[in-house]
């Protein structure tokens, strides 16, 4: 877990000391997958949503990108309007005033056990554009390149190395 609260982070060390090959998790799971993508134009976009879904549950449970508990659930996708990177994410969120007020006078006037201890689960779902200008060159081939994708040495905009 991260120190500092945070919403997702990646978990290295578990990634790490439960990987089968003794490498990455992750990087299993990469290089078990085939990356095709769905276009020809802006491929970054694509490898990202393909990068995350293999880094989330289900694929990996638990996941190499974990979610603080007040993320119900997160997703990457490719917009079919412009073909830019979307995420959607739904938080838990504290039940609003006015609700919270209406509960309270329904438990006063003393209606039934189920009124009296109202179960109510609020979220708020966010839907937002991810520049991807910074988003890394998808790899042209399998194999090492995944263990140099993930493996820390790759920066926003670069490209992997020449083989």
């Amino acid at each position: 877990m991260s120190p500092a609260p945070a919403a997702f982070w990646v978990d290295r060390d578990y990634n790490r000391e439960h990987a089968s090959d003794g490498t990455s998790r992750y990087g299993a799971y990469l290089r078990d997958a085939t990356f095709e993508p769905w276009t020809d134009n802006d491929q970054a976009v694509e490898w990202a949503v393909f990068a995350w879904q293999r880094a989330t549950s289900p694929v990996m449970s638990p996941g190499y990108v974990r979610y603080h508990p007040r993320v119900l659930s997160a997703h990457l996708e490719r917009s079919g309007w412009d073909g830019s990177l979307v995420a959607g994410v739904d938080l838990v969120s504290p039940w609003p005033d006015q609700l919270t007020k209406t509960l309270v006078r329904a438990v006063r006037l003393g209606e039934t056990d189920i009124a009296a201890r109202p179960y109510l689960l609020t979220t708020i779902s966010l839907q937002f554009a991810v520049p991807s200008g910074s988003l890394p060159t998808p790899p042209s081939s399998r194999g090492p390149i995944t263990t140099w994708l993930w493996s820390g040495r790759c920066s926003p905009g670069s490209v992997p190395p020449a083989r």
